[in-house]
């Protein structure tokens, strides 16, 4: 892709991004996210993954990540939301393909236990 199209595609993904926000209806999830206790620990999750996608890097790709993913999501178990046993790095398209396998019950188990087994 070039520079030109490259700086478009970043500034459409924004764009989505801005969109999908404004229509969230889960505000309590939304305070999280802007908390400063979040921030600080996303920082160290991607600090610990050295900002890699840990999904790609077990398949030997070096992808950067973009997403500090709960394994067992906020809406299960709040209080595991800044657990760092809790929590890995993924890029934008892996972080989508595990919330599609989520979808799936038996799916979920096994995508849970593998990235359990990624952070060690």
């Amino acid at each position: 892709m070039c520079e030109a199209c490259a700086v478009v595609a970043e500034e459409r993904r924004k764009q989505r991004h801005r969109d999908y926000k404004a229509k969230r209806t889960d505000t309590d999830n939304q305070k999280f996210y802007n908390s400063k206790p979040w921030r600080v620990t996303r920082a160290r999750i991607k600090d610990r993954d050295n900002g890699l996608c840990q999904l790609c890097w077990s398949e030997n790709k070096v992808k950067p990540m973009n997403t500090v993913h709960h394994i067992i999501p906020l809406e299960e178990n709040d209080r595991l939301a800044l657990v760092r046993s809790n929590l890995i790095s993924l890029c934008e398209k892996c972080h989508q393909k595990v919330h599609k396998l989520y979808d799936v019950r038996t799916e979920k188990f096994n995508i849970q236990k593998k990235l359990r087994s990624l952070i060690g």
